[in-house]
């Protein structure tokens, strides 16, 4: 009778290198209202003994605080574990789950720790937490959230009943909003796609959200191609037929390629009344920074993507990555060169896959 009035949701939260930033998810995710989900934690092998930090203050012997924002009236406070939480530790090995202790405590939210045993990337390190609900829970829904964001009490809520009123909505999208600055939209749900240059452009970004609502009475239409990967909740009827996340770009567009193999069959779905708030590319900085990483990875998944779905723009998408190596080449960039050079010769070679 539960699971048919609130069917079960699993949550499943990356972690590498950023327990901080997990600590306050998880401090969101613990306040929901929705009764029935499990929190499935997956750490992509870290260096900087995350699961020991996340498990002590889940264990509430680690103080941690966070001051947040007021949103609508809404004052979310940090949670703070009064009684010790159940904890499950696993390591996954050889593709099997092998429970390496646990913590269990009567009448208390059961939180499963995955450590998946190296950095497998984003899609490897999800699809280790989807496999686990698959195996474990039969949850009909599956909530992906990046570990820096922050959810709303109501947002699952929102989201459960937004897909039964719209069931061939099976990736749905939340009111995404700037984690420091919660009056800013970062995307409505998702963004748009152009296939030619790669390029994806989120859905309102930059707006404030009282002109989006005074400019949209009725609702926030949705103009995305595809669900932002911060923040992606899907089916399992989904996962059956398409799949999981493809693994092959390691950091980002899987979720990009998840919505073109659902494309024709389902629907993308935006939930305006779930609201997440969310830090932009705080595990790996996307640009700016002295450290590549995250330039690398947006133009090797963006090839890798041209390659596998659009090979006829692969002439248009060589030209394009040409511009980038003059570029840089003119104004003595050899770091970003040499960058591109290695993107076009070995676009499925993933050098920082041991990191």
């Amino acid at each position: 009778m539960r699971d048919q009035l609130f069917p079960h949701v699993s949550i499943i939260i990356l972690n590498w290198n950023n327990w901080r930033d997990t600590i306050t998810c998880l401090s969101s995710v613990l306040q929901l209202k929705y009764p029935n989900f499990s929190i499935i934690l997956c750490d992509n092998h870290s260096t900087d003994h995350s699961i020991d930090k996340i498990h002590d203050w889940l264990q509430g012997q680690l103080s941690f605080q966070v001051d947040f924002p007021e949103i609508d009236n809404i004052v979310v406070k940090e949670h703070k574990p009064h009684i010790p939480y159940s904890i499950e530790n696993y390591r996954y090995e050889e593709k099997e789950f092998k429970k390496v202790s646990e913590t269990l405590h009567r009448l208390t939210r059961l939180i499963t720790v995955i450590d998946t045993g190296s950095n497998l990337g984003y899609g490897g390190g999800n699809n280790v937490g989807i496999r686990f609900a698959l195996s474990r829970f039969n949850s009909t829904f599956f909530w992906i959230l990046n570990n820096d964001t922050f959810v709303l009490p109501n947002s699952l809520n929102e989201l459960v009943t937004y897909q039964i009123s719209r069931p061939n909505s099976h990736l749905i999208g939340s009111l995404i909003l700037d984690f420091e600055n919660p009056s800013t939209v970062q995307m409505a749900g998702g963004a748009s796609y152009l296939s030619f240059f790669g390029v994806a452009t989120p859905s309102y970004n930059g707006f404030k959200l009282s002109t989006l609502k005074n400019l949209y009475p009725n609702g926030i239409p949705n103009h995305c191609d595809f669900i932002s990967g911060a923040a992606l909740f899907m089916s399992r009827e989904l996962i059956d037929s398409v799949g999981m996340f493809e693994e092959q770009y390691f950091l980002y567009h899987e979720e990009i390629d998840l919505s073109l193999r659902g494309k024709g069959l389902f629907q993308n779905g935006f939930c305006e009344r779930s609201i997440v708030l969310h830090k932009q590319s705080a595990t790996i900085p996307l640009k700016g920074k002295s450290d590549l990483k995250g330039e690398y990875f947006d133009l090797r998944s963006r090839l890798l993507f041209q390659i596998k779905f659009y090979p006829q723009n692969l002439l248009v998408f060589y030209f394009f990555m040409l511009f980038l190596f003059m570029k840089n080449l003119l104004i003595f960039d050899f770091q970003r060169v040499k960058m591109i050079v290695s993107i076009m010769i070995s676009p499925k070679k993933n050098p920082y896959s041991h990191v």
